[in-house]
C-alpha cells in the first residue's frame, strides 16, 4: 500500500490506536496510572460517537467506531485524528472530573469541586446541557487541548455566542485572562 492510501483513509486501527494512546497521554498528563477500560459498542444517543460512564470507583470510555465514520469519515485524515483526539480529551476530562470528585485532596479549588458535585446530582438540568458544569469544563479542556496540541480550534462543539460566553467566563476563572486569538476563533463559529 502506497503512503498516499495509507494517509488518506483513517481505519478502525487507526482509531483504536489513537484513542488509547491520547487515553494514555491524558492519564499521564492527569496524574494517574489507572485508566478507564475502553470498549466499543453501539451507543444510543443520537449525535454520540463517545461516552465516559462510571459506577463507583469504575470507569469506562464507550465508543462507536461506526457512527463516527458516518459524521466524521467524510473529513481528511488529519481533521478526523483532531476531531477523534478532541472526543478523547473531553470524554478523559470527564474521568478526571469523577477521579477528583473522588478523591481525599483534590487538585481542583473546593467551589469547583463542589460545582461539579452539584451538577451530578442533576441541581443545573435546568440549563442546556453544553451549559453545564461538568460538560462546559470538558468542552473547554477539549478546546484548550487541541490548541496547545495541534494549534487548531475546532468548530464541531461550538454551539453559540452564549455557550461562547460560558466558555469564556470559566477560562477566566481557571487562567485569570483570557487568550483572545483563541476565542476570537470561537466566537467566529459560534456567529
Amino acid at each position: 500500500m502506497s503512503a498516499k492510501n495509507r494517509y488518506g483513509k483513517f481505519r478502525k486501527k487507526d482509531y483504536v490506536r489513537l484513542l488509547e494512546y491520547t487515553v494514555w497521554r491524558l492519564c499521564r498528563e492527569f496524574g494517574y496510572v489507572k485508566e478507564p477500560q475502553i470498549f466499543e459498542t453501539e451507543l444510543l444517543e443520537k449525535n454520540a460517537t463517545m461516552l465516559f460512564a462510571h459506577y463507583g470507583k469504575h470507569f469506562a470510555v464507550f465508543y462507536d467506531y461506526k457512527k463516527f465514520r458516518k459524521f466524521f469519515g467524510r473529513l481528511g485524515y488529519n481533521y478526523q485524528k483532531i476531531i477523534l483526539v478532541g472526543i478523547v480529551a473531553h470524554e478523559m476530562r470527564h474521568y478526571y472530573q469523577h477521579r477528583q470528585m473522588q478523591a481525599k485532596i483534590s487538585r481542583e479549588k473546593a467551589e469547583i469541586i463542589e460545582r461539579w458535585k452539584k451538577d451530578e446530582d442533576g441541581e443545573f438540568k435546568d440549563l442546556p446541557l453544553h451549559l453545564q458544569p461538568l460538560e462546559l469544563d470538558a468542552q473547554l479542556f477539549s478546546i484548550t487541548f487541541l490548541d496547545k496540541t495541534f494549534g487548531v480550534v475546532s468548530s464541531y462543539s461550538i454551539f453559540d455566542n452564549e455557550h461562547v460566553t460560558a466558555l469564556e467566563n470559566l477560562y477566566r476563572e481557571y487562567y485569570g485572562e483570557i487568550d483572545e486569538e483563541l476565542f476570537s476563533v470561537l466566537r467566529s463559529y459560534a456567529e
